[in-house]
């Protein structure tokens, strides 16, 4: 289990804390979403739970081990991919392996020759790091991260900038990662991506968690819509939809926005009171809305 607990961290050139008392768990075999606006505290803190940033309170435990007390062994479980790879501009790649297969522990190279074959990178090996596009320079950060076989990552805006086929090598990167018993926790403003990988959606806002949601009740959390065509939509019958959400018409059709509609409940309602039902058809939860209406509330 990675565990955070009671995670702040405060800059001295800042009143309020960019991280304030935050607490998380990621297990493994599971994709845990991490979502908030700009300058909500994702970034700080994936860099305190990675340890390249030091927290002002708080710990990360690492299947037990703490990163601060114990931090090359904790450090070797974690497996870390920033938004933006920063290394040696002039390096190749070649280079780059072997300084960070050291660095990691003397990983036998034969490890790191396998990773940039298996991410398509052994053409480019003789490059300098400079030279590479934004997507092979996030598949290589993928490879140092994987040096170690760690059991948790820590992905920070892994789909920025990338085009759509790199979108999905990562995105079945990140499936076969949770299948082979690693846990995942994704900072991603891509809420869709967040919606369709992830097992659960933590929500952070202005350094403080506001909302942890799993994906299977996320439907019920988060509006619904259901679109329902009658044999008549009279007076009577928008009264009667009326108890289960918003309602809009348009000739014969009825949508209904709410939260945790039950289709089956306004076909009955509709039924029982002499009503022909032609169709039904669901809007499951939106991730987005869910996301803004929290961060409103929360404002």
């Amino acid at each position: 289990m990675l565990e955070v607990t009671g995670l702040s961290k405060t800059y001295l050139l800042r009143h309020d804390p960019a991280v304030d008392r935050v607490s998380l768990q990621v297990g493994p075999k599971e994709v845990v979403g991490l979502i908030g606006l700009n300058g909500a505290g994702k970034t700080t803190t994936l860099r305190i739970m990675c340890g390249v940033t030091l927290p002002s309170a708080g710990e990360v435990e690492v299947d037990g081990l703490s990163l601060r007390h114990h931090k090359e062994s904790a450090s070797r479980l974690i497996g870390w991919v920033p938004e933006q790879p920063t290394h040696d501009p002039s390096a190749t790649l070649t280079s780059l392996l072997r300084y960070y297969s050291d660095l990691a522990g003397e990983v036998p190279y034969g490890v790191g020759e396998g990773l940039l074959e298996a991410w398509g990178l052994a053409d480019h090996e003789r490059k300098h790091f400079r030279e590479l596009s934004l997507g092979l320079k996030r598949r290589f950060a993928i490879v140092v991260a994987s040096l170690t076989s760690p059991r948790y990552y820590l992905l920070d805006e892994p789909f920025n900038g990338l085009d759509p086929v790199a979108m999905a090598l990562f995105r079945k990167w990140i499936v076969q990662s949770r299948e082979d018993g690693s846990g995942v926790l994704l900072s991603s403003h891509n809420l869709n991506e967040v919606q369709s990988l992830c097992d659960r959606v933590l929500v952070i806002h202005r350094g403080r968690f506001v909302s942890s949601v799993r994906a299977a009740e996320l439907a019920r959390s988060a509006h619904q819509g259901l679109t329902v065509v009658v044999d008549r939509l009279d007076p009577a019958a928008v009264r009667l939809l009326e108890q289960f959400g918003e309602v809009s018409c348009a000739g014969l059709t009825a949508s209904i926005r709410g939260t945790g509609i039950d289709p089956g409940r306004v076909n009955t309602a509709l039924v029982q009171a002499g009503y022909v039902v032609r169709q039904l058809s669901t809007d499951e939860g939106n991730l987005e809305e869910y996301f803004l209406r929290l961060v409103e509330e929360a404002t």
